[in-house]
């Protein structure tokens, strides 16, 4: 590619990058809560991903050296074979595979992107200052949703990430609150700018009913305690970060205790003739909805003794023993799955998998570990936490230097623990906000390596 060509095609990829993570934060928003555009509106994302797929093979055909990027990606190309092999061995129906393909390998142009078209360190760091400012509308938001509307629930809070998405929104602002620490630590930034930001990116975790976020904190801590370099150096920031994380939990959770509205019937009216249809309800503030948590009988039972929730449906932990148990009646099941798309649901009935068909009652695969072990087997399953390990491996050395690639890879080793950690929660990877963020820093990094 000449000067003037990439003069051309520079701006064009850098601001499709932006549109594409810019459109997690309101197509979904605009269909589901308003109404306004049509549910295909939100195939944009992938769309734009198409794009860059097709750049990509444009500099393949121009004689892009593929040895080295061969070499630099064999796990993820070894899990899209992994995709295409357990598809073919099980007869998948087309328009399941279809489905399937699009579900796993949808984000990996992203992935591959960075390998192809050069990523300069102004524009990641002006992508992660994006990021962040959409992370920061999210307060005004959950304001509005919470206590302007008077919602006695928060389960409906999910900014402007949808109705309904309070995990996504959690999982989101505590990954943001990782990467504005490692900014904090890493660069000249004043604590007390930090510590405003570290305000506008945890309060709205307490208007949230989402209880994960209150143990990811601390795993954040840890992961950036641990992953600091000279400590003892940074021993006053580590210090205010540590009083910052202490201090922003105690206040999401007492934020949480008095807007948490515990509905239980009232005995004096239950006692009224039978001609009293409904039942009217009091609602008492709970004094301790978060606290109990802390109760490891509490939540081994809620987790794992609990089969099904309230709908009917499957726990999370019960989800995946229950698809362990479905794959081991069959030894190909067992190491390499039913197939891509073969457990998941569509909008599109004929792309609806066979063993969703006659377990989706149950909502089969609802979390990442359980939808791995249904449609990849024991190796697939392995061979993608596998990336996982490949990655942190090969970007650890990055969290020490300085620049903004080191900010940038201290954030990506605390996002690949917190994916590992709610991959039992809900999928992750299979979120577009988080797949998407995940294949393209990742990509961005590991080309980074070589600037070492």
């Amino acid at each position: 590619m000449n000067s003037e060509q990439r003069k051309r095609i520079d701006p064009i990829i850098k601001t499709s990058i932006l549109i594409l993570f810019s459109t997690f934060f309101f197509l979904d928003y605009l269909s589901d809560v308003f109404g306004l555009i049509p549910r295909h509106f939100t195939w944009l994302p992938e769309v734009i991903s198409i794009g860059f797929l097709i750049y990509i093979f444009w500099r393949l055909f121009e004689g892009k050296k593929l040895v080295p990027i061969l070499n630099q990606t064999r796990w993820v190309l070894l899990f899209m074979a992994f995709t295409l092999f357990g598809i073919i061995i099980n007869g998948v129906d087309l328009p399941v595979a279809a489905a399937g393909i699009r579900n796993n390998l949808k984000y990996l142009p992203l992935f591959f992107l960075p390998f192809f078209f050069k990523l300069d360190r102004a524009f990641i760091k002006k992508f992660l200052c994006f990021l962040f400012v959409l992370a920061l509308v999210q307060l005004p938001v959950t304001i509005i949703q919470r206590i302007v509307y008077k919602t006695p629930s928060g389960d409906p809070v999910g900014g402007t990430l949808g109705a309904h998405s309070t995990g996504i929104l959690s999982v989101f602002l505590t990954l943001c609150i990782a990467f504005w620490t490692a900014n904090f630590i890493k660069t000249p930034l004043k604590p007390g700018l930090y510590i405003l930001g570290f305000t506008g990116l945890i309060a709205p975790l307490g208007l949230s009913e989402t209880k994960v976020s209150f143990f990811l904190l601390p795993v954040v801590f840890v992961c950036i305690f641990l992953f600091s370099t000279e400590k003892k150096k940074l021993l006053g920031k580590t210090l205010m970060v540590f009083i910052c994380f202490v201090l922003g939990v105690f206040f999401t959770a007492k934020l949480h205790n008095y807007l948490y509205v515990e509905k239980s019937p009232d005995k004096t009216i239950l006692k009224k003739p039978k001609t009293e249809k409904k039942e009217k309800v009091k609602e008492k503030h709970s004094k301790i909805p978060i606290e109990k948590y802390a109760n490891p009988k509490l939540v081994f039972n809620l987790s794992y003794k609990r089969q099904t929730i309230r709908s009917g449906i499957l726990n999370r932990i019960p989800q995946v023993l229950f698809a362990f148990d479905q794959i081991q009646k069959d030894p190909v099941h067992l190491l390499f799955g039913v197939g891509a798309g073969n457990a998941s649901d569509s909008f599109f009935e004929p792309a609806q998998g066979k063993y969703y068909q006659k377990y989706g009652k149950l909502d089969i695969g609802n979390n990442l570990l359980s939808r791995l072990l249904w449609e990849y087997g024991l190796i697939g399953t392995l061979l993608f936490f596998f990336i996982f390990l490949f990655f942190f491996v090969k970007i650890w050395k990055l969290r020490k230097l300085d620049r903004i690639i080191g900010v940038t890879a201290f954030g990506f080793l605390v996002l690949i623990v917190i994916y590992s950690i709610t991959s039992i929660y809900f999928n992750t990877m299979l979120i577009n906000l988080f797949g998407y963020l995940f294949w393209f820093l990742g990509g961005y990094l590991i080309v980074g390596r070589n600037d070492i």
